[in-house]
């Protein structure tokens, strides 16, 4: 995320809209290794809202990472052996994903 005197600015975004994270210092000092690290955060805060924009002003930050591990899906094991099995070199995906249209 961006920063611009120690505040942290992160976008949010999903089908329903767009929301600005903004987080003070304090926050990353209470929070460091959760806004660095996390690869999926719980947020809570104050919701802003100023000309159409909003805002969460960030007040806790939780790292929920650990949930994604949780996931289940009950063909997880054959998915990722398919994902192994396709692991190319990038030239050779791209020719796999997006194969010549030679006409001669």
């Amino acid at each position: 995320p961006g920063t611009a005197s120690g505040i942290i600015f992160d976008t949010l975004e999903d089908e329903h809209g767009v929301v600005n994270v903004v987080g003070r210092p304090a926050i990353f000092a209470k929070y460091p290794m959760a806004v660095v690290h996390g690869r999926l955060l719980e947020i809570t805060g104050k919701l802003e809202r100023r000309d159409g924009v909003i805002h969460l002003l960030a007040e806790q930050v939780h790292d929920r990472s650990g949930w994604l591990d949780a996931l289940d899906h009950p063909m997880a094991g054959e998915i990722r052996q398919e994902i192994k099995a396709r692991a190319w070199h990038p030239r050779d995906q791209f020719r796999h994903l997006f194969p010549s249209r030679d006409f001669h």
